[in-house]
C-alpha cells in the first residue's frame, strides 16, 4: 500500500521497484565470470549484473566494484551487529544509494533473507512511525466481547496448532461449561445433539476439526438457522475450528467471527 502511494505520487521509480519485486534472471552464463568468492552466490552475481544491465544510471559499475573490493562487500554481506540492511554499503554505494529503496534494491541481489526486515524499515521510516508494521494479536478474549449468542465463533486452524485448551482455559474463566466433539464420518447426529443441548441450557458447543465433515457443515448450519430462530440464552456460544479448505461454506464464514 505503501508503495502505490509512493508510485501514484512518483517518489519511486517503477522499473526499479519491477527489479525489487522479480530481480535478475540471466539464461545464459557463458562469458560471465564470477569473481572465485564462495560467499558470493552465481544467483547473487546473476542479480548484480542484470542490475547493472537494466537500471545503468544508477547501478552503472556495481560488479565491478564488488569484483574489485570484494574483502569490503563479505564484511558487509557478513555483517550481524548492525545486520546488512541496517549497514553502511561499502565504498560510494552508500552515497549512490540516495533513498531506502535502492539500498533494498542491493540487499536483494545478496541477502534476500534480510528483505523483509529491510521492507519493515521502509515502511516505518516512509510512514513516521511503526503503527503500520506492528502486529496486534487478538485474543479469545477480544473476540468474545464482541460475540452474542447467535454468532458462531470459528478458529482459523494453522499446521501444528490446537484451540481446544486455549478454549477450555478461557470457558474455566468464564465458568462455563463445553460441550465439544470432533467431527468426522458420521458426527452428524451428535454434532446436533450437543448443540440443541448447549443452546438449552446456554452453556458452549465446540465443534472443531470441520474441514473433515465438509459435507456436514450446510446440515449444520441449518440446525444453527432454526436455534437462532429460537429465544436463545445469552450466555450461549457456538465455537468451531476448520483448517481452510475451499468447499468451505461461504455464507457460514461470513456470518461469524473468525480468529485465526
Amino acid at each position: 500500500m505503501y508503495i502505490k502511494l509512493q508510485l501514484s505520487e512518483g517518489k519511486v521509480d517503477a522499473s526499479e521497484y519491477d527489479f525489487f519485486l522479480r530481480g535478475g534472471t540471466v539464461l545464459d552464463r557463458k562469458g560471465v565470470i564470477k569473481p572465485p568468492q564462495e560467499w558470493l552466490t552465481d544467483q547473487a552475481w546473476d542479480n548484480v549484473t542484470e542490475l547493472e544491465r537494466l537500471l545503468p544510471e544508477t547501478f552503472a559499475g556495481l560488479p565491478a566494484a564488488v569484483s574489485l573490493n570484494f574483502k569490503e562487500w563479505q564484511h558487509w554481506f557478513s555483517s550481524d551487529k548492525p545486520m546488512p540492511e541496517d549497514a553502511q554499503l561499502p565504498g560510494e554505494w552508500e552515497t549512490k544509494c540516495e533513498d531506502l529503496l535502492k539500498k533494498m534494491i542491493i540487499l536483494r541481489c545478496f541477502r534476500p533473507d534480510r528483505v523483509t526486515y529491510a521492507i519493515r524499515n521502509f515502511v516505518k521510516v516512509g510512514m513516521g512511525n511503526a503503527d503500520f508494521i506492528t502486529s496486534n494479536p487478538t485474543s479469545i478474549s477480544d473476540i468474545f466481547e464482541d460475540s452474542v449468542a447467535n454468532v458462531p465463533i470459528i478458529f482459523v486452524l494453522t499446521p501444528g496448532v490446537d484451540p481446544t485448551e486455549i478454549l477450555m482455559r478461557f470457558a474455566a474463566e468464564k465458568n462455563q461449561t463445553v460441550a465439544s466433539l470432533s467431527l468426522g464420518k458420521g458426527q452428524g447426529s451428535k454434532a446436533s445433539e450437543i448443540l440443541n443441548k448447549a443452546a438449552e441450557n446456554g452453556s458452549w458447543c465446540f465443534l472443531s476439526n470441520c474441514h473433515l465433515s465438509i459435507a456436514l457443515l450446510p446440515e449444520l448450519e441449518s440446525i444453527m438457522d432454526n436455534l437462532f430462530k429460537k429465544s436463545l440464552k445469552k450466555s450461549f456460544r457456538i465455537f468451531l475450528s476448520a483448517s481452510p479448505h475451499p468447499e468451505f461454506p461461504i455464507s457460514l464464514l461470513q456470518r461469524s467471527l473468525k480468529l485465526a
